[in-house]
């Protein structure tokens, strides 16, 4: 059921088809992924394998919630598949990819164990990495969130006055 849902609903775009096609959406996820790198401080994987996946929030919901509605925006569960809420602004959704960008590299950077292996703690250290690697993106594009998205997004979404939520923490500083 919950295939025959996600092919229904979702739109298939490949890192790798940034190759065959430099203007594709492969070209502007593979520069996410680029910069999702060069923020956070992992490496890119040599034969980088990535699927995004803009879908409704049900199939993250199915995936997620048992179903019910819950507020993830975004879906990174170590099998190269990023699932991503249909219904953003181009510049949202970047943001929202860039975050499941930085949880795809923890995962191949051979760092740390797989999410369902991995800790409470260990999961807290991974979100606050992915957080602090989508504000400084926001902060770097002068992105702000639309004022509907940012109670989703919380804290870490700047308000409207510029305020911006928690420091910029990179892999490897004495901080993190």
């Amino acid at each position: 059921m919950l295939k025959r849902v996600l092919v229904a609903l979702v739109m298939l775009v490949t890192l790798n088809s940034a190759v065959a096609d430099p203007t594709s959406e492969g070209a502007h996820l593979r520069e996410l992924a680029l910069t999702a790198s060069q923020i956070s401080g992992y490496p890119m994987p040599e034969n980088p394998k990535l699927r995004v996946l803009i879908v409704e929030p049900e199939v993250i919901n199915a995936i997620v919630c048992s179903g019910h509605p819950c507020p993830v925006l975004g879906l990174y569960q170590d099998q190269n598949v990023i699932f991503v809420v249909t219904g953003y602004t181009v510049h949202d959704t970047d943001v929202i990819i860039l975050h499941e960008m930085v949880h795809w590299l923890q995962h191949n950077s051979g760092e740390w164990a797989p999410v369902t292996e991995a800790t409470r703690q260990e999961r807290y250290v991974r979100e606050i990495e992915a957080h602090a690697a989508d504000q400084e993106y926001m902060i770097n594009h002068q992105h702000r969130c639309r004022a509907d998205n940012a109670e989703d997004l919380g804290d870490f979404c700047p308000n409207p006055a510029g305020v911006v939520g928690p420091p910029t923490i990179h892999k490897g500083d004495p901080q993190s």
